[in-house]
């Protein structure tokens, strides 16, 4: 009997490990794969998130570029609907300057005035005074006490960049062989686009 005890116990001792071993195997099988599906996991988040900020910054780029072109058109174009206007207003001006019609010519000023993105409108004459303004404190007072005297320099309408991010239309007023003086409107630009 002790042999067949000894066969019993050892085909016990057998049939106790092989399934005891099996699912150690298992077990380790089923760790292997949960760390290995974690990586794979954390490797495609790491790719998404460097995919996303990728994205997010080429978004940003493109849309930083189409808003500055879209700007730089409406600057363009509100720059040169002004210098077509202020070529029409010079020669309004020149015209009743010339039959000495300065109540006209204030009426234009005050007209010009009540757009909300017009400052100022001043008439200077050829020597440098201010002959009309939509401020009456600056009428009579020399032109470049108050403003750089360059701006009266242009030879033709012209648009350059003011104080406080305004604008100076600068109109020339040419009379047939000399300049009869000028018109500085000062006005707010059209308002860009932000981000």
């Amino acid at each position: 009997m002790s042999s067949e005890s000894n066969e019993s116990i050892l085909s016990k001792l057998q049939n106790a490990r092989l399934p005891l071993w099996i699912t150690l195997v298992l077990a380790a099988l089923l760790v292997f794969v949960f760390i290995s599906q974690q990586m794979a996991l954390s490797a495609a988040e790491a790719r998404l998130a460097s995919e996303t900020q990728r994205l997010t910054e080429q978004f940003a780029a493109e849309k930083s570029a189409l808003l500055a072109r879209a700007n730089s058109a409406i600057s363009g174009n509100s720059e040169a609907a002004h210098l077509l206007v202020g070529k029409t207003l010079s020669w309004a001006v020149r015209g009743e300057q010339i039959r000495g019609n300065l109540g006209e010519i204030d009426q234009f000023v005050g007209e010009l005035v009540r757009n909300e993105r017009v400052q100022q409108v001043l008439v200077v004459d050829r020597d440098g005074r201010i002959s009309l303004a939509s401020d009456r404190k600056l009428q009579g007072a020399a032109f470049s006490d108050h403003f750089p005297a360059d701006l009266l320099g242009a030879p033709d309408v012209s648009v350059s960049d003011g104080d406080g991010g305004l604008k100076h239309l600068v109109m020339p007023i040419q009379g047939l062989n000399a300049r009869l003086g000028s018109v500085l409107v000062v006005y707010r630009p059209e308002p860009l686009l932000a981000e």
